[in-house]
């Protein structure tokens, strides 16, 4: 074994020259001190914990000079772990005097000095003498000793740890198996403790009903007592009354026959006489009503002559006036005729004149047209003018407000002066306006050097001093707004991962209580997965001191782990949750769910298809573990099977008995008799 790792390590560690090693590790430069080492020195002996800087040479470390793969680290530190590259034969000689014990210095020219000691020095070529060679044999023969000495006892370390390891681990699954019987044991004495607190507090919190109850009852029946007596008395009294009236009564019925006989005869008699009454009065109506219609007949007839009698006078007397009107019309038909002929002469002539007015009028609209355009353009031109002397006016105003205000001369005044006392008035002299141009401009420019004066400077800087303090209070108070809601959100965090873990350990107890029940045994469980394995980290790697490191694993927060679900029918234990059948999961979830709802019930339920893969047996199951929830919650299941059907109180139905009309159809089931027909008296109440 120490051969095959030593010709392992012979093909995968490249050796190099001591010059080599300096320029590849300095890239290129040698080290001039023992301080540039400290760093890789200070690395490479960690664990010896000697301090190479206390001496002035310039050494290296060999095991920092070659290249090795981390699986043959053991051996590489095992062969040069504890050599150092010096420059000469006088420096190692020195180092192994006043230096660390146990280390071996290798020259450039390839002397070492061992740590006992020892002297090896002339050049490793293939001149070298059979002496040298069978020494360096029998060092390396020595060296294969020790490794294997070493190869064996960690071989012997690793197999009393791997038994260990087994032992603890058939430790571990004894005690998870204890663990999960304990576990198994305390869900089950808690459900059982569970119940009886149930029942015990149920019968606490009815026991002051039934004693208030009882109390209502003896009160009500010393009431009733009372109000027997008393009804007893009314009785009494009563049925004298009774009696007494009951006398009167049969006098009342005697004397009542009687006058019905009497009320009877007389209402015969004035039966007939109504009815002769009634035949006198009809013939009488029917006379009166004839003579009313001969009446009416006659005055009609009366008002129709004296009509036409008034007709025919008035057209006899109208004739006369229609001859004359007649003839009058004829007359005035002939001079409009006439007339109208004139009109039509002296429409053609008036015609010919509009006309001829008409081409005046054409004629005098052109010359309008073009003296219109004439007018335009002068006011056009008016108005230019106007606009340019009051550019003119306003630059000049200007100019003058300029001259008072820089110069303070005013020129209208000054102007004006000179025509005083018969003057000549302004008369221009003789100036370089060039000059003056230049100068102007020079001024202009050293004014503009000098910038304009900022009035408000001193505003502004009040104003952004108010505005500096505004911010820096925002400031303070988004950092004070900040710290409380990570505040807030720290203890809202710790609230709720206190109330999950609360909410799930109770989840937890009622799901394996709850899985008992649906599979008829078994045991299940859920996991909250608040660890997990440091991908980062070396795992099954081997450390410094030769141990196998273990996994490392980190905390997570409870409200981001995961949930793992551990379930084992009767007679079965699969591996992963693929295994289960199709029932097996169904019934897993419906577990689940209620012992979810069972933590915290709410008044409805819906349920869609749940049992839709469960058999007849654990549709038994699952419909025994819905009833059990009834007490406090109601619940709308939508199913096919029949057994869910059966422990309904009302079943709907939905048909189609015309195409694309849906109609609802609901039945209680205490309305539908043994045969399965629905009884006569519901069906004729519905």
């Amino acid at each position: 074994a120490a051969g095959e790792k030593l010709g392992d390590l012979e093909g995968r560690v490249s050796i190099l020259s001591a010059d080599e090693l300096v320029s590849r590790t300095t890239g290129g430069s040698p080290v001039s001190s023992a301080e540039e080492n400290h760093g890789r020195a200070a690395r490479g002996t960690a664990d010896e914990a000697y301090d190479w800087n206390q001496h002035p040479h310039r050494l290296r470390l060999a095991i920092d000079l070659v290249r090795f793969d981390e699986a043959n680290a053991a051996v590489a530190r095992h062969l040069l772990g504890k050599t150092v590259v010096v420059d000469d034969l006088t420096v190692a000689a020195d180092l192994h005097t006043h230096g660390a014990a146990g280390w071996r210095y290798v020259t450039k020219l390839g002397e070492v000095i061992e740590s006992d000691g020892t002297l090896r020095a002339g050049p490793l070529t293939a001149g070298m003498g059979l002496l040298s060679r069978h020494a360096e044999l029998e060092s390396l023969d020595q060296q294969i000793k020790d490794v294997d000495g070493r190869i064996a006892t960690l071989a012997a370390q690793i197999a009393e740890g791997n038994a260990s390891a087994k032992a603890l681990e058939e430790e571990q699954n004894t005690l998870r198996t204890a663990l999960y019987a304990a576990n198994t044991q305390k869900v089950e004495l808690n459900s059982a403790l569970a119940q009886n607190n149930d029942k015990q507090n149920a019968l606490k919190r009815e026991q002051p009903l039934l004693d208030r109850e009882l109390q209502v009852m003896l009160d009500q029946t010393g009431k009733l007592k009372s109000e027997e007596l008393t009804l007893v008395e009314l009785r009494t009294t009563w049925e004298q009354k009774q009696a007494t009236s009951q006398s009167f009564v049969d006098a009342s019925a005697d004397r009542q026959r009687e006058i019905a006989e009497m009320l009877r005869a007389a209402s015969e008699d004035l039966t007939a006489s109504r009815v002769a009454a009634g035949q006198v009065q009809e013939k009488q109506l029917n006379s009166r009503q004839q003579v009313e219609r001969l009446t009416a007949a006659v005055s009609e007839l009366t008002q129709q002559l004296e009509r036409v009698t008034k007709s025919m006078e008035s057209v006899t007397t109208k004739r006369p006036n229609v001859e004359r009107e007649l003839q009058a019309a004829q007359q005035n038909e002939k001079t409009l005729s006439a007339k109208q002929t004139e009109l039509s002469g002296q429409i053609e002539t008036l015609v010919a004149q509009v006309k001829s007015l008409g081409d005046i009028v054409r004629e005098l609209t052109g010359r309008v047209e073009s003296l219109r355009g004439e007018h335009a353009s002068i006011e056009s031109e008016l108005h230019a003018v106007q606009i340019k002397a009051g550019e003119q006016r306003v630059r000049l105003e200007s100019l003058v407000a300029r001259t008072l205000e820089e110069l303070q001369l005013d020129l209208p005044a000054k102007y004006a002066s000179y025509g005083e006392n018969g003057g000549e008035g302004y008369q221009p002299g003789e100036m370089n306006w060039l000059e003056v141009s230049n100068e102007i401009k020079e001024l202009k420019e050293k004014i503009g050097r000098l910038g304009n004066v900022n009035l408000d400077s001193l505003d502004e800087l009040t104003n952004l001093e108010e505005r500096e303090k505004f911010l820096a209070t925002q400031v303070t108070d988004l950092t004070d707004s900040k710290r409380q809601l990570e505040e807030l959100i720290d203890t809202i965090n710790k609230e709720s991962s206190i109330r999950f873990e609360q909410t799930f350990n109770t989840v937890r107890e009622h799901f394996q209580g709850m899985f008992r029940k649906l599979f008829g045994g078994g045991k299940a469980d859920i996991v909250l997965e608040t660890e997990l394995e440091d991908k980062a980290g070396h795992v099954g790697t081997i450390g410094p001191d030769g141990q196998t490191q273990l996994p490392i694993m980190k905390r997570i927060d409870p409200l981001d782990a995961g949930i793992e679900i551990l379930a084992h029918p009767p007679g079965k234990k699969p591996v992963t949750i693929s295994q289960l059948s199709g029932g097996e999961k169904t019934m897993t979830c419906v577990a689940l769910l209620m012992s979810i709802f069972k933590s915290k019930p709410s008044p409805f339920c819906i349920l869609d298809e749940v049992d839709a893969a469960l058999d007849e047996a654990n549709n038994g199951r699952f419909n025994l573990i819905v009833q059990e929830f009834l007490a406090y919650s109601q619940f709308i299941i939508i199913t096919h099977s029949k057994r869910t059907m059966q422990i309904a109180d009302t079943l709907y139905g939905v048909t189609m008995q015309e195409q694309g009309v849906s109609k609802r159809v609901a039945v209680k089931f205490d309305q539908v008799d043994s045969q399965g027909h629905i009884k006569e008296e519901e069906y004729a109440a519905a």
